[in-house]
């Protein structure tokens, strides 16, 4: 009985450290791509001149 409570609370501990780490990884990512497409969007944005917008 206690080995298989032993078991239960590796395998429950397992999955919330699984759990925990892909959503850290993911905010992490989540970050560097929204620099990344704000940096691709200036990029574009200098390509293209632009006249003064209050005229």
């Amino acid at each position: 009985m206690k080995s298989i409570k032993r078991i239960g609370l590796c395998i429950s501990l397992l999955i919330l450290i699984i759990f925990v780490t892909s959503c850290g990884g993911n905010k992490i990512m989540g970050d560097s791509k929204e620099e990344q497409i704000k940096k691709s969007f200036a990029k574009t944005l200098d390509m293209y001149p632009i006249k003064n917008l209050e005229d």
